[in-house]
Formats: C-alpha cells, sequence, structure tokens
C-alpha cells in the first residue's frame, strides 16, 4: 500500500526497497522463520512491484563477508561482541546467504551491514583510532569479495561504521546509555565518515547512515528535550555536511546537504 501510494504522489520517483532488516538474525525468527519463508515472501513481492513499476530495485539483506566467515568457524557459539546474541547461531545464518544466492533473479541488489565494534574511543591509547579505520578497511574489502558470490548485483550498504557495544552489553539504562556511549564522539564520525570515502573505491552503489535523528548515537542529531522539539547536532552533523560540499560544491546549496537543513529546521528555531 505504502508504494502504491508513492507512486501515485511521485509517479516518476526512484524506487528502492530493502526487504527487511537483519533478517538473518535469530530475533527475527517470528516474523521471519526462516530463508524459505523469505524467499517465498520475496518471490511474491518482487511479482507484485514489478508488475506495477519494473524499474523498481529490490535488495535483500546478506551477512557481511566477515561476520559470515567468523560463524561459520563456530557455529555453535559465536562469542565475538560484534555479532553478540543476535547471531550466535549457525544454521540459520550460513544458510542464508548460499540459499539466496540460488535464488539471485529474485532481487536486485545486496545488502551488508558493515559495523567494527569498539568501545574506547575516549581512550589515551595510542593508535586505537588508528586501528579502527583498519579493521574498517579490512571489513569494506571483504564484503566486496561478495560480489563472486552474488555476481552481477548491486551493492547497497544502508548501515556501516562505528558500533558502541555498550548499546547491548553492560549498559546502565536508557538515558545513562544515550548520553554516555561514544556513537556521539567525533572519533566515531571520523570512523563512519571514512567508511564513505573507503565505499567510493568499491562496487557499492547506495550508502546509507543508519538513522538521520537517533536516541542511542547512530545519526547526525538527536532530540534535545523529552517533547522533541529541539535538536542537538553530532559530530557527525558536521562532517557529513562537509563530505557533501567535498563531493559536489553545488550539493551544499540545492542538493543533499539543503533537503538536510530542511528537514532539521522543523526542529530548531
Amino acid at each position: 500500500e505504502e508504494f502504491i501510494e508513492i507512486k501515485r504522489v511521485e509517479p516518476n520517483y526512484d524506487i528502492y526497497i530493502e526487504y527487511g532488516n537483519e533478517t538473518y538474525a535469530i530475533n527475527e525468527k517470528l516474523r521471519m522463520p526462516d530463508v524459505e519463508t523469505y524467499i517465498d515472501r520475496l518471490r511474491e513481492l518482487g511479482q507484485r512491484i514489478k508488475a506495477i513499476d519494473p524499474k523498481v530495485k529490490i535488495g535483500v539483506p546478506i551477512l557481511d563477508y566477515r561476520l559470515e566467515r567468523a560463524i561459520f568457524n563456530d557455529p555453535g557459539n559465536y562469542p565475538d561482541g560484534e555479532a553478540n546474541w543476535e547471531y550466535t547461531q549457525g544454521i540459520r545464518a550460513l544458510t542464508w546467504n548460499a540459499a539466496l544466492s540460488e535464488n539471485s533473479e529474485l532481487f536486485d541488489a545486496v545488502i551488508p551491514h558493515m559495523y567494527i565494534s569498539a568501545d574506547k574511543l575516549r581512550t589515551n591509547q595510542q593508535n586505537y583510532l588508528k586501528n579502527i579505520m583498519k579493521n574498517m578497511q579490512g571489513k569494506v574489502r571483504g564484503t566486496m569479495r561478495q560480489e563472486h558470490q552474488f555476481p552481477g548485483k548491486e551493492v547497497w550498504v544502508t548501515e556501516y561504521g562505528f558500533f558502541p557495544q555498550a548499546l547491548n552489553i553492560g549498559a546502565s539504562g536508557g538515558a545513562y546509555r544515550d548520553m554516555e556511549q561514544d556513537g556521539k564522539c567525533l572519533g566515531a564520525a571520523l570512523v563512519d565518515a571514512t567508511s564513505v570515502l573507503m565505499l567510493l573505491d568499491t562496487n557499492a552503489s547506495v550508502t546509507s547512515l543508519h538513522y538521520m535523528i537517533d536516541p542511542q548515537g547512530f545519526g547526525i542529531a538527536q532530540f534535545a528535550d523529552t517533547e522533541r522539539t529541539k535538536l542537538t547536532y553530532l559530530p557527525h552533523y558536521y562532517l557529513y555536511k562537509e563530505l557533501g560540499k567535498l563531493f559536489n560544491p553545488v550539493i551544499s546549496k540545492s542538493g543533499v546537504c539543503h533537503r538536510l537543513e530542511k528537514i532539521l529546521e522543523q526542529y530548531n528555531d
């Protein structure tokens, strides 16, 4: 219904559909029992969508290369914090990518989420941020190897960057966690912005930060009051705005940054 409404309002609008979010994870089992169910629903969705507009592109979530390899090495009990409790199962995760590759006619793109786990960006440890950057570079390179598993498919990276483990592990409580976690610091913004630059050298055709306005610190801004009427801009906002100017001087006036300003204006005087 939402798709039909978009086509009615904007008939010439280019539409990209991400069918599900990390549906390979065990916490999605109630909504998506197994990969066979996902493929059946994907086939039905594609037939309905393409009948209305064959130009619409559909992307499917896959495990990124490093995460898939790590679970393959220890499918029964994958202990690394990057995977956390969602992915501590081997069969569902390891059959996901393989099953999708065998039904590649049903989609146009694969969607890996690329995160580097860390929680010490406010530490004085020498070279810590540099090591994080190197890890992300390895993550990007590994994910791009998946084009051999899905030949001819686009790669959409709709989530990427720095993942503070305090979001899931050892959190003291919602408000305190949201205030303290390192995803809001300049180091995290540098990791995420560098990820964009790395992805420019790959075959990825779409990139997207997780959220624009997010209480957990994933976004570029956060609500500054309980009524959600004003925003606090995070380091991501300023760094991504400069990235926009770097990519295209026109963007800051007539493109992405201008639209971004318009969206955020409603929350600030």
